[in-house]
This record gives C-alpha cells, structure tokens and sequence, in this order.
C-alpha cells in the first residue's frame, strides 16, 4: 500500500464539524440558505465517502468499477442462465463460478 498524502481515516463527525484521530480537520459551513441542517448531512456525507476509501489506493478507480457493477452482475446472471448444459465440464464451471460470485456481489457468501 502506498504512503497516503491525506489525513488518516477513520474520520468522525459531530455536528457539523469533521475530525480525525488527531484531532479536528474541517468545519462545514451552511452552503444553501434554503435547506436547514444542510451542514450536518454534508460533513456527515463527507465522512461517510472518506471511511468507506480507507485502504484503497485509487479511489477514482474503484468507484468506476463500482458504477459497472450492476451491469456486470446482470452480464453475469444473464452467463450462468445460459449454461444449461450439467454434462458439460465447462458450461457447469462456467455456470458455478457465475453463481458463486452473482452470492458474493449479494452478499450471501
């Protein structure tokens, strides 16, 4: 894993104020006159989305892959219903390496 150049997470909200392990980071400042509590839901937002990248090198990266996710998953339903086929080695390893990653993407592995 690479060095970071950010401030270590976990990151903690309280109110509308940010902080870290070592102290406080930032102060989110109501930005939209016309919704109340906008600065809570930001910096709670805010340290949500910083808590959920811990530990990924690149996070541009791995929420591109993320947004592909869901046509993935349906390219991979879409494959193990087409291997219909038990006597065929290939088809049936096909078909349960779909299906054993189709329960991981929903959380049943």
């Amino acid at each position: 894993m690479s060095e970071h150049k950010h401030t270590p997470e976990p990151w903690d909200v309280k109110g509308n104020q940010i902080k870290c392990p070592m102290g406080h980071v930032a102060e989110c400042f109501r930005l939209d006159k016309y919704i109340e509590g906008n600065t809570e839901a930001n910096a709670e937002r805010i340290v949500t989305c910083v808590n959920a990248m811990a530990g990924i090198d690149d996070p541009a990266a791995f929420v591109k892959q993320a947004k592909a996710a869901p046509e993935m998953l349906k390219s991979l339903e879409a494959i193990a219903e087409g291997c219909s086929f038990p006597d065929n080695d290939v088809e049936r390893a096909i078909r349960d390496r779909c299906r054993a990653a189709i329960a991981k993407a929903e959380g049943e592995l």
